[in-house]
């Protein structure tokens, strides 16, 4: 089974959050698998093979790097 045709991935992400806030950065691990429509990194998650990192992926205006961890 391909990555892109799975129904539900597991990750783990760095977040780097906007220049405002507190705390710069942190590591968060999704609670269990999700899937599509769940997550707003999902598409650059579910393009990821088990064990890859992807590039930055910009959000509004934070910025996470993800590991593929399921």
């Amino acid at each position: 089974m391909s990555s892109s045709s799975s129904t539900k991935v597991k990750a783990s992400h760095i977040l780097i959050k906007h220049q405002g806030l507190r705390r710069k950065a942190s590591w968060k691990d999704p609670e269990g698998p999700f899937g599509r429509g769940q997550m707003p990194f999902e598409e650059a998650t579910f393009s990821l093979k088990v064990g890859e990192i992807s590039d930055i992926v910009e959000i509004g205006s934070d910025v996470h790097i993800i590991m593929r961890t399921d």
